[in-house]
């Protein structure tokens, strides 16, 4: 009976992560594009340029602006193939780049203010 019980607490938490499609917009990013501020929702590049390396992770915090932004410097001039979701909710942005290789030589972000 525990075991029952506690399988069903473990699959009905599943939702609690998943993302509502049917609830979020959903952005196309142009990659002509040098500079895009989304406050919320689903986004996705689907061209992309192949393997790539991400060269570095720059950020910039001005205090009167209220917002950190963040910069991603990859190998190529066009940006691999990403995927992305900004949770209001949960205060978070989670981004997946296909194809893309991630350096050990990659340091972390100093003095980043909103970034964990």
């Amino acid at each position: 009976m525990f075991l029952k019980l506690l399988l069903i607490l473990v699959f009905s938490s599943f939702n609690l992560w998943a993302q509502n499609l049917s609830e979020e917009r959903i952005w196309k990013i142009d990659s002509r594009k040098k500079s895009i501020y989304l406050g919320s929702g689903i986004f996705h590049l689907s061209q992309g340029s192949g393997q790539n390396k991400i060269l570095a992770i720059r950020s910039s915090y001005v205090p009167s602006r209220g917002y950190e932004r963040l910069v991603i410097d990859f190998s190529q001039s066009l940006p691999p193939k990403t995927y992305g979701h900004i949770s209001q909710k949960i205060k978070k942005i989670q981004i997946d780049f296909f194809d893309s290789e991630l350096p050990q030589s990659i340091s972390s972000l100093r003095n980043s203010q909103y970034v964990k």
